[in-house]
């Protein structure tokens, strides 16, 4: 074999070997999204998990989850790297708790006037017996 064709399958496999990798994979636990993009292309389902070669410099993954939710998650990669990005649904908002008006200033509330009319009530009965 001429020393040319060695050399030159040596520096493709080097080639090779620069080119950066990301793995997209879920978090534990996290359901599969409807939709992960990258760098605003839709990937398949079978890529995550998968080495993905990528140009050195900043890319955006951003998954989309069926409840509407949506991760974004920016990279950035540089030569000759692998990274492993793990997606996970950010959490649930919970719902804004609903503000209760405060009673208005010299109101009585319906408990004190019951107290009250019990209490008429207990010394009247205690006066008879």
């Amino acid at each position: 074999m001429p020393a040319w064709a060695v050399h030159r399958g040596t520096v493709d496999q080097e080639d090779v070997g620069a080119v950066p990798k990301l793995v997209i994979e879920l978090a534990q636990g996290a359901p599969a999204p409807s939709e992960v993009l990258l760098d605003g292309a839709a990937l398949p389902q079978a890529s995550l998990g998968s080495e993905l070669p990528l140009d050195p410099g900043t890319h955006a993954v951003v998954a989309q989850w069926t409840d509407g939710r949506q991760t974004e998650a920016p990279v950035i990669i540089t030569e000759g790297a692998r990274k492993i990005l793990r997606l996970a649904p950010p959490p649930i908002e919970a719902a804004p708790t609903p503000a209760v008006a405060a009673p208005r200033a010299g109101s009585r509330s319906k408990r004190s006037w019951i107290s009250r009319k019990n209490a008429r009530i207990h010394r009247i009965v205690t006066r008879t017996t």
